[in-house]
């Protein structure tokens, strides 16, 4: 009897034990996981603003070659 009341102790410290470690990988996971979207998010922007660049030089680089400058300039007021 002695033996399985040990026994039984011994379960109740381990699941209390588990859970801890559950609950540490779950936030450790949480904070990696938020960290790992703030980054991509900033990736994304970063080349959205260098798409946007590059698209804004083709298109004034085209309306350049066509000699369409001075109706560009003044429809978009550069």
């Amino acid at each position: 009897m002695k033996r399985i009341k040990q026994l039984e102790r011994e379960i109740l410290q381990m699941r209390g034990k588990h859970s801890d470690t559950i609950q540490q990988l779950k936030a450790k996971f949480l904070q990696e996981k938020s960290e790992y979207t703030e980054e991509s998010n900033e990736k994304i922007e970063e080349l959205s603003r260098e798409a946007n660049k590059v698209s804004a030089d083709q298109i004034f680089d085209f309306v350049e070659t066509m000699g369409l400058v001075g109706n560009f300039s003044s429809i978009f007021r550069l």
